[in-house]
């Protein structure tokens, strides 16, 4: 709790900064300006790597997806092949076992 109150602080502060620098009443127009020459000469670039950063994640959230999968197959695998060798154990009839209602 302690970490999100100063992040929210200095984030606060960040912006009131920011708010002051470019909305001065003396430099403020001129700085806007030259934010905004900055932002057209750059822009392409800036969103071209933002796209590049996107395909990125997008690829990184994909693997760990199938990763988490092939994993809980293989866990599933492993409790089946565990059930039913502790059913063979004690002489139970897989087909004779009561049914459990999934939770979901």
């Amino acid at each position: 709790m302690k970490r999100l109150l100063i992040g929210l602080v200095v984030g606060v502060g960040a912006l009131g900064g920011g708010f002051r620098y470019f909305f001065d009443p003396v430099n403020g127009e001129q700085r806007r300006r030259n934010a905004l020459h900055l932002w057209q000469k750059r822009n392409d670039e800036v969103l071209d790597a933002a796209r590049a950063a996107s395909g990125q994640v997008q690829e990184a959230a994909h693997q760990a997806t199938s990763a988490a999968s092939d994993a809980t197959s293989a866990i599933r695998e492993r409790v089946g092949e565990a059930t039913a060798t502790d059913d063979a154990s004690i002489g139970a009839d897989p087909k004779s076992a009561p049914k459990v209602a999934a939770r979901g």
